[in-house]
């Protein structure tokens, strides 16, 4: 465990470092790199401003070449045309000295250039002096009259002899106080000003070396005009005829020589510097600052000092470059500042800068997210391999089970628990024992399976121990890899005290399972001792009730009557509820309308509501023709018992049943809603949660004051749960309690049953809804509506101002209006339909008045569509609970004039059928099984066949499918006691047209015969015997003696069956006797028969042994005529 720990620790460490060492590492790189390239940056400024520095210089120099070119060609072209003029007038020479040795006059009328010739005070001047001075400044000012035209303003020149006795000024603008010219002191200082800055030049320029190459000199200092502007001057020695005789000085411009660079487009400042230091022009950049003049001066000092040409210094955040303009004794220098570098810079420096920290951002975001995407992930992933390895130790030495791992090459044991140590020191030969056995397991299961690599195998071992008893061992391994070595982990588990508890258990369940049956076997018997003479009872009593009695006679065998009824039913609850305990309560699975089941438990209980004067409303949402598939019997015993309780606990108010139906989402089924609601006494909060357990009542008052065993919810619970379905309930102590239902139409399939809506039959005929109360306004009139009538509602008959040509339905109680008001609209409607509670179920007709149950929408529909549309009354599929039933007439069956073969087996069936087939006008052949089928088949053509489906030798199966292939043209109808959707689905894929189920009425079978022959399907007459087997004709005494028989035969038959135990032939002989019980109404009896086949088929013949005896003892007990009392 510390090793663990410690290598997580250090691998948290090692995840840390890698994480922070790596950001780090990015930091210092993005630092690095940053910094190399400021640093490259700023190189290359300074290597850029250098080489600008550079052209800069040339085009200076070049600036100060072309000057001097321009001054000496200028010269030379002026000694050549003084040579060569002609003499000065005389008149000239004269007015100069007239005017004290000073004139101002212009040597070219046609220009407005004049010029200025002065002599030195006392100086005695020549003639010839004169003339060489007047004839120079003449060609001088010629040439500065031509420089004048092309720069708008004329150059100021300045001529003066050797001896600087005569100036002459070009152009004499330029002398700013002519004034001072008056007097001889003025007059000296002004020559003297004007000729001692190169004076000196006609004393050291050689003349041999000035005829071989004129040359210009620059002074090397400012010099102030007299006008106060300061500039340079560039002087040359002139020549007459090979000798000095004057000195001509050109002045120029110190801003006119950096004007190639005055464009300002560079950083710093240039600047032209005499060799004292002193700067001559300026040209300052963008960004000129004030330090500029210290800095050349520092520069100056380091270039005397250092004697370099180019020489460069840097100092107090400057940079100065400078270099000599050739031998002009000025030198150009330019000098910038960090501030300039920088901003230079800038932009690249902050792009870098940008570049930089993105890089350190995507490296510290990459870095992150491997840290939260892979490192943490993987770290947490290491800590839970760890966490899972250290709970694997601890489980391993916690649980008592002995656990390890052992090495499939070596055998060596790499890792055990206590518990497979302290195991091993129980075993005989210890630890080594355990690991041959397990070696030995492992050989033999890997011989048996090439591919055991996740596969668990377990045996179970039995081994001594020390001290010679049994231990029972269950072994467990499979193949691992542990530390890089292949490895069986193995598991033994000590079973000797589990088996022990498994014997035990055995022993308690079968005793148990006896007990259970013992309990079955006694509610069975008890049921039969009970049933048995309660029916007797029962019979008796009814007999005795159409007797005369008095009416406190009545009275008392009513009270006997109702007690004994009770007492039935609460047997009948016992008993299904404890065949739903023990899993043996089955469900039909058949096609039934909803609305039927629901009319007949609203018929059944009408009186009884009645009787307590509340009322009993039902509302039907969904289509009364919604079909459904299910058990209708057991759903008719929720209703039941729904409503049956209902009304038990309302003492005023209403009971209102609801239908509904919901669309299942996303599938074509649906859910069934009933509710049941009622204003009852109410219940409890605090009993709610045990509403449903079985023998409970909401408080123990109940069954004192209402009645009841408390068995009835609880098994609607179970049987609305087997049916699919739920059941809950709400209530409020005095406000009364509603108990909704819900279960898919289709159990087995809930998306294959679909809803239906009713057909808008009535086309819009105009019908009058009379009713009082809002029930019937908010139920029947969207029957009426969804089956196409244009309906009128009216709460009372005054309302209802026109009734011509209408039907008019009135539901429920009349007390609100009088009977003329009615009346008038009896008399103006064209028919009246009566629905109230104790109408019958479906419609009679007396005159233009029908009379129906208000419980019944099938026979609503019924009556309108007959007063609409003309549409015969029938009666459907449904048995009148209340109201009285027309007389039966003995109106004769419809003739078939069909050959029929009947194949049967049972000789009860077989005389039915005959007197059926006697009265439809039909010839029968009778035949017992589908081999005599085939003979009669072979010799007669017949225009049907009715067969059952269950026979000796070949069943009715087996016989389809020849005749299919032999007769395909004759019709099948099979008969049998019982169909499942299996069985109709076989029986459609072998070609039988009609399943019909036993007893089969007689308009039953005129029906079927009249489909399949092409007749028409016979309608129903109205009457009780609608559904007898010969209708309203009684049973024939050879038919009943048949039955006798036929029971007698099938008692003798069960038993013999019994004592061999033949399922098979116990199975025929009930599926035989199941269908002649039925002829003769024996319900109870064939639903035991029912019952017995699924006991037969899961239990066997042994399992079923008690419900076999109960069925023959109530075979034993039937009188010898068949009819039912």
């Amino acid at each position: 465990m510390p090793i663990l720990r410690k290598t997580l620790d250090d691998l948290r460490r090692y995840h840390r470092l890698l994480v922070v060492g790596g950001r780090c590492a990015a930091a210092v790189v993005m630092v690095f790199a940053l910094v190399s390239e400021l640093v490259y940056l700023v190189d290359a400024h300074l290597a850029d401003q250098r080489q600008a520095f550079t052209g800069a210089y040339r085009l200076v120099l070049g600036r100060f070449g072309a000057v001097e070119q321009a001054f000496l060609g200028g010269l030379a072209r002026a000694e050549m045309a003084a040579n060569d003029a002609p003499e000065v007038p005389p008149e000239q020479v004269a007015r100069f000295r007239a005017n004290g040795n000073l004139l101002r006059w212009r040597p070219f009328p046609s220009e407005p250039t004049e010029m200025l010739i002065a002599g030195a005070p006392q100086a005695t001047l020549s003639d010839a002096t004169l003339q060489r001075a007047f004839s120079f400044s003449t060609q001088i000012g010629r040439a500065s009259a031509a420089t004048a035209r092309v720069l708008a303003r004329p150059p100021t020149q300045i001529i003066f002899n050797v001896s600087r006795t005569v100036v002459a000024i070009v152009p004499a603008t330029s002398v700013e106080h002519p004034e001072q010219l008056a007097t001889d002191a003025g007059r000296a200082t002004f020559v003297r000003e004007l000729t001692e800055g190169a004076g000196s030049l006609a004393f050291d320029a050689p003349s041999h070396l000035l005829a071989l190459a004129p040359k210009a000199w620059w002074v090397p200092r400012l010099y102030p005009l007299p006008n106060g502007r300061k500039v340079l001057q560039l002087a040359s020695p002139v020549l007459f005829h090979g000798q000095v005789k004057a000195v001509l000085v050109n002045e120029v411009d110190p801003g006119a020589l950096l004007w190639p660079i005055a464009d300002g487009a560079h950083d710093g400042s240039f600047a032209i510097v005499g060799s004292d230091g002193r700067i001559v022009a300026l040209s300052a950049g963008k960004h000129a600052e004030p330090q500029t003049a210290d800095a050349i001066s520092r520069w100056s000092h380091t270039r005397h000092t250092s004697g370099e040409r180019l020489a460069e210094y840097r100092g107090d955040g400057r940079f100065v470059l400078g270099t000599p303009l050739g031998d002009t004794g000025f030198s150009l220098v330019y000098t910038y500042s960090w501030r300039d570098v920088v901003r230079a810079i800038a932009s690249k420096a902050l792009t870098a800068t940008a570049i930089a920290l993105a890089g350190f951002a995507f490296v510290w975001l990459l870095l992150s997210q491997l840290n939260r995407r892979v490192f943490q992930p993987m770290y947490a992933r290491s800590e839970q391999v760890f966490d899972s390895e250290r709970l694997s130790r601890t489980m391993i030495e916690t649980v008592p089970v002995g656990i390890g791992l052992v090495s499939t090459g070596s055998g060596e044991l790499l890792y055990g628990g206590s518990s497979l140590v302290a195991l091993a020191e129980l075993v005989e030969g210890g630890m080594p024992r355990l690991i041959d056995e397990l070696k030995r397991l492992h050989a033999r299961f890997a011989s048996a399976r090439h591919d055991s690599h996740d596969e668990v195998f377990q045996e179970d071992v039995l081994l001594r121990t020390r001290d010679g008893k049994d231990l029972a061992l269950q072994a467990r391994f499979a193949l691992g890899r542990y530390l890089g070595k292949d490895v069986l982990v193995m598991a033994f588990v000590d079973m000797t005290a589990s088996q022990a508890l498994q014997h035990q258990l055995r022993h308690a369940k079968l005793a148990a399972d006896q007990a259970n049956a013992a309990k079955s076997a006694f509610l069975a018997a008890m049921s039969h001792e009970i049933r048995t003479p309660l029916n007797a009872i029962l019979g008796n009593l009814e007999l005795l009730g159409h007797s005369a009695l008095n009416p406190l006679q009545r009275d008392r065998l009513d009270t006997i009557r109702a007690s004994s009824n009770g007492l039935l039913a609460i047997i009948q609850d016992v008993l299904d509820f404890s065949k739903i305990e023990a899993g043996e309560m089955r469900l039909e699975h058949m096609h039934f309308r909803l609305v039927d089941t629901i009319t007949r438990s609203l018929a059944m209980f009408a009186p009884a509501a009645h009787l307590k004067r509340i009322a009993l409303v039902g509302q039907f949402r969904a289509a009364i023709d919604q079909p459904m598939c299910g058990d209708p019997g057991r759903l008719a015993q929720v209703v039941n018992n729904l409503l049956s309780n209902a009304i038990k606990f309302t003492e005023q108010g209403r009971v209102t049943l609801s239908l509904d139906v919901e669309r299942l989402p996303c599938a074509r089924g649906g859910m069934l809603v009933i509710e049941v609601a009622d204003t009852g006494i109410g219940i409890e909060a605090a009993h709610l949660s045990t509403l449903f357990n079985a023998f409970m009542q909401a408080d123990s008052s109940i069954s004192r004051r209402f009645g009841g065993t408390g068995l009835g919810l609880a098994l609607c619970q179970r049987l609305v749960t087997q049916m699919g379905g739920t059941i809950d309930v709400q209530s409020e102590p005095g406000q009364g309690s509603r108990f909704t239902v819900r279960m898919p139409l289709d159990r087995e399939d809930p998306a294959g049953m679909p809803l239906v809506e009713d057909a808008a039959t009535l086309d819009g005929a105009p019908v009058i809804l009379l009713a009082a109360e809002d029930d019937w306004h908010e139920g029947t009139a969207n029957l009426i509506t969804s089956w196409g009538a244009a309906l009128q509602t009216a709460r009372h008959p005054d309302r209802i101002d026109d009734a011509s040509g209408r039907v008019l339905v009135i539901c429920g109680e009349r007390d609100n209006w009088s009977a003329a008001s009615e009346n008038r609209l009896v008399e103006d409607c064209e028919a009246v339909i009566n629905c109230s509670a104790d109408g019958p179920l479906q419609p009679m007709r007396i005159g233009r008045v029908l009379t129906v149950s208000c419980h019944s929408p099938l026979g609503l529909r019924a009556a309108l569509e007959h007063v609409v549309k003309g549409t015969p009354l029938i009666t459907p599929d449904l048995m009148p609970a209340t109201g009285a039933a027309p007389a039966a007439t003995s109106t004769p069956a419809r003739q078939l004039g069909l050959q029929v073969l009947v194949a049967e087996d049972n000789e009860v069936n077989q005389k039915l059928f005959a007197e059926q087939l006697a009265l439809l006008g039909c010839q029968a052949r009778l035949v017992a099984d589908g081999i005599e089928a085939l003979a009669a088949l072979s010799d007669t053509r017949f225009d049907a066949i009715v067969t059952d489906l269950n026979m000796p030798r070949m069943d009715g199966y087996v016989l389809a499918s020849i005749v299919r292939e032999r007769w395909p043209g004759t019709p099948i109808v099979a008969v049998t006691a019982d169909a499942t959707l299996d069985e109709r689905r076989r029986c459609a894929a072998l070609g039988i047209r009609e399943v019909a189920i036993k007893p089969l009425s007689l308009n039953g079978l005129a029906r079927v015969l009249g489909e399949i022959s092409g007749q028409g399907a016979s309608s129903p007459k109205d009457g009780p015997h609608d559904d007898a087997p010969l209708g309203a004709q009684p049973m024939s005494p050879e038919l009943v003696e048949a039955f006798g028989h036929a029971c007698a035969r099938s008692i003798e038959v069960l038993r013999d069956a019994a004592s061999r135990n033949d399922a098979p032939a116990l199975l025929a002989e009930l599926h035989s006797l199941k269908g002649a019980l039925g002829v003769f109404r024996r319900r109870e009896l064939a639903r035991q028969c029912t019952d017995l086949e699924h006991r037969i088929q899961d239990e066997g013949v042994e399992g079923a042994h008690q419900a076999l005896t109960e069925l023959l003892d109530a075979l034993l007990a039937l009188p010898n005529n068949g009819e039912q009392s």
